[in-house]
């Protein structure tokens, strides 16, 4: 079966939010695709940007674009609605469950099937930080909007908030990459990568401040690749490499896709200390970042948070930590100086046969189309 589908997000960026494209791309043979974007940068996509909705922007938008964008709204909803019915769509999904609360004056009007994914803070955050965000999600639900969630974990937290069952669909992201595993033997120093935003509840202070009191910095080299949330994060992480004297640490900004999946395909493990951050934000699921490393034969460093322990498993796959306990990253980094060649291989395998039959069987593909059809 086919379906038209449109996508409404807050700002369509093929490359930081690459996640999104690759959804889209794995079901494109069977969906068409279009865009919905409140901001865009005007650059070429695969995918058509539905026409009259939205301004053009740099990222982020400024101050000026975020007013002169709230004050269009009514006409976004408008364009959205005339465009729904001229064109039948068939599904209507909003990315983020904020832009979905955005858009909640025109969900009656829309008589097709509707979806909202969350990704991350509108799991958690948005619900305890604004108290009006679990009464729009149970209207949301009421006006039979179904949600996407990444995992189990996931599931029971809308579970909590009182959204029926039947109206929650759970999508993993495995994504077929472009590229071949190279299975890098282990040798010192040992390579370590992360690819993610620079901000608390991804986990790189609490990473350094491990390696600085483990006394093991020499045995690594650590790379972070990612965007600025928190200039004062930013801060932060210079100031604990110059206090524990890190000679190893290597700060980036935002990669391409194929500098992400060459720098995955080079080193030997990845870190991701995802947490609840103290403004109550979260992973919500699992970073995609760890399900790309295990499809390449990538072990990692990671946690118990939300649903990452649905796939990475202590001593097999991954070492795993407790939320926020530095002590537990600390034993962790002393296996990992200490494995030899055969178990470290014998992780990669792990990994990877963690993340490969869901990527050959189209499991993300297979499931979102479920959820579409049920």
């Amino acid at each position: 079966m086919s379906y038209k589908v449109l996508h409404i997000v807050d700002y369509y960026l093929q490359e930081t939010m690459n996640w999104l494209e690759e959804l889209l791309i794995q079901t494109e043979s069977d969906v068409e695709h279009s865009i919905a974007a409140i901001f865009n940068s005007g650059n070429h996509t695969r995918f058509k940007i539905i026409p009259g909705f939205g301004m053009q922007s740099t990222y982020p938008p400024s101050f000026t674009k975020k007013i002169v964008a709230r004050l269009k709204q009514s006409t976004f909803e408008s364009n959205v609605v005339d465009y729904i019915n001229k064109n039948n769509i068939d599904v209507v999904h909003f990315h983020f469950g904020h832009i979905a609360i955005r858009f909640k004056n025109i969900i009656a009007k829309i008589k097709c099937k509707k979806f909202v994914s969350l990704y991350g803070f509108d799991y958690e955050y948005l619900v305890h930080n604004n108290p009006s965000t679990l009464k729009d999600y149970r209207y949301l639900s009421s006006r039979d909007v179904h949600f996407i969630v990444e995992g189990n974990y996931s599931k029971a937290l809308l579970d909590s908030y009182k959204i029926p069952s039947s109206q929650i669909h759970i999508v993993q992201m495995f994504f077929k990459r472009s590229v071949e595993i190279n299975q890098v033997q282990l040798s010192y120093p040992i390579k370590i990568l992360q690819v993610a935003t620079y901000t608390e509840k991804k986990g790189q202070l609490q990473f350094l401040e491990a390696l600085g009191h483990s006394g093991l910095g020499n045995f690594f080299i650590v790379e972070f690749y990612g965007e600025k949330m928190s200039e004062l994060y930013f801060q932060q992480l210079e100031e604990s490499v110059k206090k524990y004297n890190l000679q190893s640490i290597r700060f980036g900004s935002k990669i391409t896709i194929s500098e992400y999946l060459n720098k995955l395909r080079e080193c030997h493990f990845i870190v991701n200390l995802s947490n609840k951050a103290d403004s109550g934000d979260t992973e919500g699921g699992c970073p995609v970042f760890i399900k790309d490393a295990f499809s390449l034969a990538k072990p990692a460093i990671t946690t118990n948070h939300c649903d990452i322990p649905e796939i990475a498993v202590h001593n097999y796959n991954s070492f795993i930590s407790s939320e926020n306990n530095i002590h537990h990253v600390i034993d962790n980094l002393s296996k990992i100086v200490q494995l030899n060649q055969r178990s470290y291989l014998a992780m990669c395998k792990a990994a990877n046969e963690t993340a490969r039959p869901k990527c050959e069987n189209d499991w993300t593909r297979h499931s979102l189309l479920k959820a579409y059809h049920d």
